[in-house]
């Protein structure tokens, strides 16, 4: 029977998890080996937040937002607004972004997860609203010249019936304004720009 690396990943994070917890409350009948102990200190180095996040730390606080979005290439944007909040939860590992406003004339709410990875070395994030039942999913990877971190990965389209692959960017333009972009394909199947979010940080709360 096959493994998926799903499962040998949960595999190892519970040994990793259990060893942390036998150093942490002395339930360890014996001695661990040098093996064990080499095992549990890369685990917990693993585990603390490092200069990837260190990277994220310019989009904490309040601000509110601008979303442009298209439909077709040249066609209009429907614009809308709002506000969000976003804060480092489980001791700074990884930021939550709570949104509220409207879209496409309809009271919106959303929530994201994002975080950096210190074994893979690629930021990783989810994304959840009002206006769907699935959770979009990606991975990304920063570039320091032009302060973006650049995302790849795949939602439900309600349009197609299934998964389909998007691209996205977030530029930290400076420690006031920072700009989310989306791509995916357009009706000729050509990749166009579904959405552009302008954020402002909010007067009086500047980190």
């Amino acid at each position: 029977m096959k493994i998926s690396k799903m499962a040998m990943g949960l595999v190892g994070l519970a040994a990793c998890v259990g060893l942390a917890i036998a150093a942490e409350m002395g339930k360890s009948d014996k001695k661990m080996t040098p093996e064990q102990e080499a095992m549990m200190q890369k685990c917990m180095e693993a585990g603390k937040p490092g200069a990837g996040h260190k990277v994220l730390e310019g989009m904490v606080g309040s601000w509110s937002h601008t979303v442009k979005m298209w439909m077709e290439p040249n066609g209009q944007p429907d614009i809308s607004k709002g506000t969000s909040e976003i804060r480092w939860i489980l001791g700074g590992r990884f930021l939550e972004h709570k949104v509220t406003g409207m879209a496409m004339n309809q009271p919106f709410e959303g929530l994201g997860i994002i975080g950096f990875d210190n074994v893979t070395q690629e930021y990783q994030g989810i994304w959840t609203d009002s206006m769907s039942t699935a959770m979009m999913m990606g991975t990304g990877t920063y570039d320091a010249a032009t302060k973006t971190i650049n995302d790849k990965g795949t939602f439900s389209c309600p349009m197609v019936g299934k998964k389909c692959a998007y691209r996205s960017t977030t530029r930290l333009v400076d420690k006031d304004h920072f700009t989310f972009e989306f791509f995916c394909a357009g009706p000729e199947g050509k990749e166009m720009r579904m959405m552009e979010i302008q954020y402002v940080r909010s007067k009086g709360k500047s980190q």
